[in-house]
């Protein structure tokens, strides 16, 4: 890649298979003098603050029309095309992930179908993606030269796109026939559309911010680039001088495959087909006809793709799939599949011989993967890998010259990826881990180990021993991470480790890191994105106590001194898990046994309140619960008085008995008497409560369950928890619930309750009498 003029401003386009984004530089200031500059980035999605977004663009057809224009990407466009309802979609289209149909096929009469009804000449997806990229740099570039009227002509701003190394002349030529339809080049031709091969700027990107360049000069390095579609495996060789990149010389014809990470999707995909029993005609019509059902199943599988340690997972490991409510539905009315559990028995029964363990999956489409099982998705795909590597290092005597292994990409996070390329390539290599724009750095020598963590997360501001000035505060910049909040709290850090600047590790988790308090930054009401609401956050160090000043940019009138509260927290028991909310509002979900052993006179309400004696509620186990119940009441109105309640009952069946409520010791008291039914089956009580969850109109409150038994399960205790999980799953990750258990009996029977509180991150307790079912019930008022 090469600049032949003298540009005044560059943009670029990392556009990926499963991720995109994009930046743009000036070497000049708003003078047009020439200045070094850093690059600006571009956020596509306002309402995702990473740098690169997920490769997803949705259009809309315009009134009276019938031209298309691009409105959304990355996580954006995908969640407002789930939110349409059927009737809406045919005036929208989606397309996320089709990148790799290039490499596939280079016709240039390609059309693709993803998720939508309609198929679309790839072109004409490219085109709209370009542009909608380009009309967010134009916005950007003007925020940036507010006021400067500093005009965009095409013609004086090249835009470079990355490609991947062992893309054909094909592909790259209808890269420019949809650059030139989006009107973004003069000509098919334009020298302005420059293409820069994805290692290229992977390992450009990483010798830029590396310290001491010198170490890698005249070394031969290949550079590993496992991105979400191809790998590119490439040899080159900086030259270096005076500790900057002279050049890059390229010594071996870039090589690699269609080995990236959505093959690993793909093995899912095949799980999946042949868990339903389809043939490949069954399972693309579905695809077809049950777009939004498809897409909510792959972004489960996408979450536990990312967040699993694949390298750590045991066949104990398990993770829940649900399967769509709307996938189920047209499983259902178009393909007769109904009886979900059979359906998990016949595909057990035939791939009883693999080797892997048994899934599981109830009437409603909850699907248990374990840990033996998701590996086996990902074997596959780099063992490809692992031949191709190995076919090379046989027959190549350039590849035999290797010094250094580089790898870039978003596979290369993967421990388990790096490995399996390590296992075959040996340990005779310097192995380098450089990812974007987290800059995690690893480097291997053997089984030798240093790790950078990460940078730009943490800032420093000042270091021991260093002279400070009245007139010189430390700057830092900050911005929001997600919309309509109403503050910022920034934590400030203390630590006596030592900064090395070229080793600018800090462990976290150490004794010595300690918060020394946090500030507060008031977020006024803005239409604007969230990467446009900039604080500038000013530290005053000499003075005999640190003062801080916040100035809102956008509006220079916003400005105010800030107080620093102090606290001493240990950091390790703050940043491993989230931060209390102080005095929160609550929606709390009563699930209350009322089988026919609550009946039992063993236990009896005191009777000694006024508000209980009014009632007159049965001497009886279930008397008792709802006194505590009534305590827990008055105890929570001392600290929320905004709280709502939901009730619900439970033997062998599940009753509600009411819902989103005001908290109120009468209302409880005044319920309906229980039926004392047979036996207790605890899931079912939860499941009726995560039901009523999801109809529920939160509120901003959140969301706690106490579930209440004086007995064991007569469920099947396996299945209880498993589906536990299953049921929970979202709830806990998206909206912060927790769930209690007490339980009133025999610490035989407390198993049960440990595992739901485990699972639902609460706490579980075991009584045996009234005041230790009180003092359990105002305990939990203060979790």
């Amino acid at each position: 890649m090469s600049l032949q003029r003298n540009y005044k401003i560059v943009c670029a386009i990392d556009f990926g298979t499963s991720r995109t984004g994009a930046s743009w530089s000036t070497t000049h200031n708003e003078n047009w003098q020439v200045v070094s500059s850093d690059f600006i980035k571009i956020y596509l999605d306002p309402e995702d603050q990473n740098f690169k977004t997920s490769t997803a663009i949705l259009f809309k057809k315009k009134t009276n029309s019938n031209k298309w224009k691009p409105i959304s990407f990355g996580k954006k466009a995908e969640t407002e095309y789930l939110l349409f309802q059927n009737n809406q979609t045919r005036n929208y289209q989606f397309f996320k992930n089709f990148k790799m149909k290039l490499y596939q096929n280079d016709s240039k009469n390609l059309k693709i179908q993803f998720y939508s009804g309609v198929q679309w000449k790839f072109i004409k997806v490219l085109s709209g993606l370009f542009k909608f990229i380009f009309k967010k740099f134009i916005k950007s570039y003007q925020v940036t030269y507010q006021g400067m009227n500093k005009d965009i002509d095409l013609n004086t701003i090249p835009l470079v796109l990355t490609v991947p190394a062992i893309w054909e002349n094909q592909a790259k030529e209808i890269m420019r026939r949809a650059f030139h339809q989006a009107g973004l080049i003069s000509s098919k031709n334009s020298l302005n559309l420059i293409f820069c091969y994805e290692p290229e700027a992977a390992a450009i990107d990483y010798f830029y911010d590396h310290t001491n360049k010198t170490d890698f000069n005249n070394k031969k390095l290949l550079v590993v680039d496992a991105g979400g579609g191809t790998i590119d495996i490439t040899l080159m060789k900086p030259t270096i001088v005076k500790n900057k990149i002279e050049e890059f010389e390229i010594l071996m014809i870039p090589k690699g495959g269609d080995f990236g990470s959505i093959y690993i999707d793909q093995e899912f995909q095949k799980f999946f087909q042949s868990f339903l029993n389809l043939n490949d005609n069954q399972f693309n019509t579905l695809k077809n006809t049950c777009p939004k059902g498809f897409l909510k199943l792959l972004n489960q599988w996408s979450q536990i793709k990312r967040e699993i340690q694949i390298e750590e997972m045991t066949v104990n490991d398990s993770h829940v799939i649900e399967i769509p409510r709307i996938m189920v539905k047209y499983l259902s009315k178009k393909l007769q599949i109904k009886d979900f559990e059979a359906l998990t028995d016949q595909f057990n029964q035939r791939n009883h011989n693999s080797g892997l363990s048994e899934i599981e999956c109830d009437d409603e489409g909850c699907l248990i993967i374990y840990g033996d099982r998701i590996k086996s998705f990902f074997k596959k795909p780099i063992q490809r890998l692992r031949n191709y590597l190995n076919n090379l290092k046989q027959t190549s005597e350039i590849f035999k010259q290797t010094e250094i292994v580089f790898f870039t990409g978003g596979l290369s996070n993967s421990d388990y990826f790096r490995e399996s390329v390590q296992k075959q390539l040996g340990n005779n290599y310097q192995y380098i881990l450089s990812t974007y724009p987290d800059k995690k750095i690893i480097i291997k020598n053997g089984n030798n180990q240093e790790i950078e963590h990460c940078q730009n997360v943490f800032q420093p501001y000042i270091f021991k021993e260093d002279p400070i000035k009245l007139s010189d505060p430390k700057k830092a910049i900050f911005t929001p991470i997600k919309k309509n909040l109403k503050e910022m709290k920034i934590y400030i850090l203390r630590t006596d480790q030592k900064w090395d600047p070229n080793n600018n590790s800090i462990y976290l988790d150490s004794q010595d890191v300690q918060i020394m308090g946090a500030i507060t930054l008031p977020i006024p009401q803005s239409n604007l994105a969230l990467n446009e609401q900039k604080f500038e956050v000013s530290f005053h160090f000499a003075t005999t106590e640190i003062k801080i000043f916040m100035k809102y940019l956008p509006d220079p009138t916003i400005k105010k001194q800030l107080t620093l509260n102090y606290d001493d927290i240990q950091i390790h028991n703050v940043f491993k898990k989230k931060l209390p909310f102080q005095n929160p509002n609550l929606h709390v979900f009563l699930i209350l046994d009322t089988s026919g052993s609550m009946e039992s006179e063993d236990v009896q309400p005191s009777n000694n309140q006024d508000w209980f004696q009014q009632n007159q509620f049965p001497n009886n186990r279930y008397g008792a619960v709802l006194e505590a119940v009534g305590e827990y009441i008055i105890e929570r109105k001392k600290i929320s008085t905004n709280d709502r309640m939901t009730l619900i009952h439970f033997d062998k069946e599940a009753r509600l008995v009411f819902k989103d409520k005001e908290l109120s010791t009468k209302l409880v008291l005044n319920s309906r008497r229980p039926l004392y039914g047979k036996d207790t089956i605890f899931v079912n009580g939860l499941k009726l409560a995560i039901q009523v969850l999801n109809d529920t109109n939160l509120q901003g409150r959140i969301p706690k369950m106490i579930i209440f038994s004086d007995g064991q399960d007569w469920g099947n205790k396996n299945k209880l928890l498993t589906f536990f999980k299953c049921y929970l799953n979202s709830q806990l990750t998206d909206k912060g619930l927790t769930i209690d258990a007490v339980l009133l009996g025999p610490k035989e029977h407390k198993l049960y309750m440990d595992e739901i509180s485990k699972i639902g991150k609460g706490t579980s307790h075991q009584v045996i009498d009234l005041e230790g079912l009180v003092n359990s019930f105002i305990q939990l008022a203060h979790n």
